[in-house]
């Protein structure tokens, strides 16, 4: 018989250890691939942004739209999995569904973040003519 320990979190939410196991017999080793996978797109996404910085010219614009754009991936991130908790309640679908938001709104985040970063720090920086 599996163990069935109750974990409150901190926002409310009951967890049964049982209710993990099950997911993880269910999943299997799909969700080692998937944190696997999300750890190696961090890496890329990174690696992708010093290169752009070590290639631009203009290294503080550069530099100052990338902070914008993980800053605003972070916060789209944090907001969506604290909004759309809810999906948690029904684990399994619910758990995917509740990645995909957040990974989602990261990736919105990020786009939207580096264009206004971006636009923001052309008109303060761009002379008048």
């Amino acid at each position: 018989m599996l163990n069935s320990k109750i974990c409150t979190c901190s926002d409310g939410y009951s967890v049964s250890s049982s209710s993990n196991a099950a997911a993880k017999s269910r999943f299997g080793s799909g969700a080692k691939f998937v944190s696997w996978g999300g750890k190696a797109l961090l890496v890329v996404a990174v690696a992708s942004d010093v290169y752009a910085v070590y290639s631009s010219e203009n290294k503080a614009r550069t530099i100052t739209t990338k902070v914008g754009g993980w800053s605003a991936a972070g916060a789209a991130a944090a907001g969506a999995g604290v909004s759309m908790s809810w999906l948690e309640g029904a684990p399994g679908p619910g758990t995917i569904a509740h990645g995909v938001v957040i990974f989602g709104a990261g990736i919105a985040g990020y786009m939207i973040g580096e264009t206004v970063t971006e636009t923001v720090y052309d008109w303060i920086f761009t002379p008048l003519k």
